[in-house]
């Protein structure tokens, strides 16, 4: 099963499966300061969107525009969200794959990261807080 979360991880696999494998959690620096283009990058859509729309949705409740931050708390805990999510994807495609080279490849396919996503990410990012100048919320 290490193997298959080394090879879901990408570049950095053998370093987060030895972290998954251990148990260990560390505060995700990037997820907590970007984390759009953090989960972007690793290709967790859901949270990004969750990140993303979140705090708009938050702003306008009455009552609860301080909880707006919410998106780098979740940040904060990427790993150990990236770790969770990456151990149902391998599950699943272990159990729906008919052998082990089409399991391999599926792996790695699905895992990985997108350069692409952290960029889009990052721009995200880049105009809200000029939007924000712009408004003079800051």
């Amino acid at each position: 099963m290490d193997d298959d979360f080394a090879l879901f991880f990408g570049r950095t696999g053998e370093r987060l499966a030895r972290e998954h494998a251990q148990g260990q959690w560390t505060f995700c620096w990037p997820g907590f300061l970007f984390p759009q283009a953090w989960f972007l990058y690793r290709k967790m859509y859901g949270w990004a969107a969750l990140v993303t729309a979140g705090p708009f949705v938050l702003e306008r409740l009455p009552g609860l525009g301080g909880l707006a931050w919410g998106g780098s708390i979740l940040g904060a805990l990427g790993l150990k969200l990236y770790f969770r999510s990456a151990g149902r994807i391998v599950a699943a495609i272990r159990a729906d794959s008919a052998d082990e080279a089409e399991a391999r490849e599926r792996i790695a396919r699905a895992g990985g990261v997108s350069r692409f996503g952290a960029w889009v990410g990052a721009l995200f990012t880049f105009a809200a807080v000029i939007s924000m100048l712009k408004a003079g919320a800051w």
